[in-house]
């Protein structure tokens, strides 16, 4: 019985893996350089973590 080695991953895993990879680090800068900057309280903040359904909008008036 013969088993063979794989010696690299397929193109598309690869681009996906960087692609995440990416996607985590630009998501921890703009954490770390935009949302920290906004105040507790503020409702700038809530925009900040993206849009407001309007069953949210209901509740905050």
């Amino acid at each position: 019985m013969s088993t063979q080695q794989v010696s690299r991953y397929h193109p598309v895993l690869v681009v996906l893996h960087w692609m995440l990879a990416f996607l985590i680090m630009a998501d921890l800068a703009i954490g770390g350089l935009i949302l920290v900057h906004i105040p507790n309280g503020v409702p700038k903040e809530i925009e900040g973590f993206g849009p407001i359904s309007p069953k949210q909008e209901s509740k905050r008036s």
